[in-house]
Order: structure tokens, then sequence, then C-alpha cells
């Protein structure tokens, strides 16, 4: 109210005329958006993905003329994160174009109809209990945001990240996983060697064993060592400099490191990890999800990976049933149309890696890594998929019809 007091103040005066209150009401009115601008230009969450989340819910409810969301986020998203360039600042496309075109992709699929559009919100569960067990952390929930009953995975352009998880999160998605397969097979009486699937059985226990064996320990990688006494200690910043240093003495008051930052304990170096276990264990994963020996097993991972479905079965709504982004729509709910594809797709698509984490303590201080287990899905990877199976997919059409079957 200040700058209405100001304004009694200073120009209700007898020679105020009405032009001057236009005037004044204008200048007011051009101030407050910028304001806005400016501190949504700030405020968080500052990741384009997850901006570009809120703006797909503001796009959708906009397009079903559904009422605006209470939210600042939703504020922020109608009045500012909507006309963010993506990717870069100098990009012509907007965070609202792309929204704009993942909606079009959902609508053309059929599968969200615009009474969905109008129930757009994000998802608020928050983090969950992997497999329901509350010893362990709450982690990330597949859902985004939801178009009423319907969970959404939204993901912006590019190269995406299906999973990163450490060793004993990993064994026990993956043990899920393998469990139900060996089970369907046998519920189908599925014709497989019995010797075959022991040796499976066996190289998955062998596998999941040395996973949690070799990924309990954090480690260091030489390079953040080197961080550390080059960079960190001599910075200009007060509070990173005293970070830095308790860090330095916890490590040297170990004996794991010399005070010029070398390590001494090659059970601690990630570097002599990586050179002992990173290609076994790649490896080791790769061939047990072989798209050519086991297709069930790289089918049913792919789809836990990008669902969550087993890992939140005890939680309603943290598993995702559809992957929303500006290129595609994918389904991800069994039973719908297009599942099938979108599981073909993605389990060609996927690639492992064992990479380090960081942020994991050591000798009281988060300066580890400890081993985490990656799935990604490389944007290239994807679309050589989609013309693949598209390929696929018309050929065994024409076949039918040559045939008469169609």
């Amino acid at each position: 109210m200040k700058e209405l007091d100001l304004l009694v103040e200073n120009y209700f005066t007898e020679s105020f005329e009405t032009s001057d209150l236009l005037r004044l009401v204008e200048q007011v009115m051009e101030e407050q958006p910028n304001q806005l601008l400016a501190a949504c230009k700030k405020a968080k969450p500052k990741e384009a993905g997850k901006r570009f989340e809120w703006v797909v819910v503001y796009k959708a409810r906009e397009r079903a003329k559904a009422a605006p969301l209470s939210d600042d986020e939703y504020m922020c998203a109608a009045n500012s994160w909507a006309q963010q360039p993506y990717p870069k600042e100098d990009s012509e496309v907007t965070l609202g174009d792309l929204a704009d075109k993942a909606i079009d992709k959902a609508l053309q699929s059929g599968a969200i109809t615009m009474e969905d559009l109008k129930q757009a919100n994000m998802q608020t569960m928050g983090k969950q209990y992997p497999f329901n067990d509350e010893n362990r952390k709450p982690i990330e929930i597949k859902t985004d945001i939801v178009f009423g009953d319907k969970t959404i995975s939204v993901k912006l352009s590019g190269d995406v990240q299906g999973q990163s998880s450490e060793a004993f999160s990993t064994v026990q998605q993956m043990n899920s996983v393998f469990t139900e397969v060996f089970e369907n097979w046998e519920a189908i009486n599925k014709k497989i060697d019995e010797k075959v699937l022991e040796r499976v059985k066996k190289d998955l226990e062998k596998i999941f064993a040395k996973m949690k064996r070799i990924g309990k320990q954090a480690r260091l990688t030489p390079s953040r060592v080197k961080t550390l006494v080059d960079k960190d200690l001599k910075s200009s910043d007060p509070k990173k400099r005293a970070k830095a240093q308790k860090r330095y003495d916890a490590l040297l008051a170990a004996a794991i490191i010399n005070e010029q930052g070398e390590i001494l304990i090659q059970a601690l170096n990630q570097a002599t990890w990586e050179e002992n276990h990173r290609q076994y264990m790649n490896d080791a994963i790769k061939k047990l999800i072989d798209p050519e020996k086991y297709p069930d097993l790289r089918r049913a991972l792919t789809d836990e990976i990008l669902t969550g479905r087993r890992m939140f079965a005890h939680a309603p709504g943290a598993a995702s049933q559809y992957i929303l982004s500006p290129e595609h729509f994918f389904v991800l709910a069994p039973g719908v149309e297009g599942y099938n594809d979108s599981i073909d797709i993605f389990s060609q698509a996927m690639e492992v890696d064992v990479r380090p984490k960081s942020g994991r303590k050591i000798e009281g201080t988060t300066i580890g890594v400890k081993p985490a287990y990656r799935f990604d899905l490389k944007r290239k990877a994807v679309e050589e998929a989609i013309e693949t199976f598209t390929a696929l997919k018309k050929a065994n059409e024409a076949e039918q019809a040559a045939l008469g079957l169609k």
C-alpha cells in the first residue's frame, strides 16, 4: 500500500485531473508485471525440466478452459516460464511452445481427452519409500503431473536418464522384476530348459551378491580430491573454504590422503574400483538383459525403470502410466493400446552403465561416491528404435493384407 499512500499524498491535489489518474493507473499496471517477471525468473524451481512440468499443467488447463490454479508456480508458469526460451537464452522456441506440442501429441493419441486436461495438476504426493520399506530413504516417484486420474512422466527434448540408483535399490528392483518374469514363465508353461533357467538364477544371485558387496563402501575420485586441494581450500568464499578445510582435515587425519591430496588407501580409490569392477558389472548386467537371449527379462526391466509400478505398488499415483514430451506421447499402462509398442521401443533404446554417484559420506563428510546403476535413453537411440519398429509394423501389416488377414 506504500505506492497508494504516496500517490494520495503527492498527486491528489487541487490541480489533479482525471487524465493524471489514468496515467498513474497505467504506470502501476506496467510495473506490476515487470516485478512479477523478475520474481518468477529467480523463483524455484530453476531447472528448465521442472518449470516445463508447470508450464504443461498451465497450458493444459488453458487449452481446456479450466480455472487457473492458485499456486505461485502456476502463476509463474502462466506469466513467465511459458515464455522462457529453450534450450538456450537466444532460442526462438519457448517452454510454452514445447508444452503446446506435447499436449497436441497427447490429444492425438486418443488416450488423453479434453476432460483430462481440465483436471491437469502437479502430482503432489511427494517422495515415497521404495517397496514400502520405511528403513530406506524416501525417493522420487515416477509421476510428475496428472491429467485427471492418468499419471504422467514429463520429459523435455533430449537425452533422458531413466533411472540412477545405488546397488541395493537396483538389486531389489531387478530381483522383483525377474522373480515376476520367472513366475510368469511357470504360469504359462513356457518351454524353457530347466538347466538354462537354473543358470540364469545362479547368475543373478552371483551378480546381485557382488553388486551389494562392492556397493557398500564410499570411495574418493582422484579428480574430486584434486579439486578439494587445488581450488576449494584456496577459495575466496570463506564458507566454501571452511567446508573444504573440514573435509581435508578429516581425510588427512584418517590417513586416506596425504598433504598433496594423493589417495593412500587404494581400496578407497574410485579409479581403482572402476579399473577392477566397472566393465565386469556393465557386461554382467548387459548379459542378463540381452535382448536376443532374454527379451522377457529386458522388457520387464524396461517397464519397471520407466514406470516404477513394482517399486511403488503400495503408493497409488506414484507409478507413471504415460510419458509426455514435445516429440512423442508413449503409453506405459498395460492393456492400453500402444503399451507394447512403447516397451519394445524403449527396450531397444535403453543403455546401462555403472557410474559414480556423489554426495556419499566418507569420514563424516559428503565428499565420497558410490557406484550407481544408470539406465539411460538417448534421444538418437529412441528415434532409431521408433524408425525400426515403425518399419516392422508396416511390413507386418502389408504381409497380413497380402494374405487377406486384414
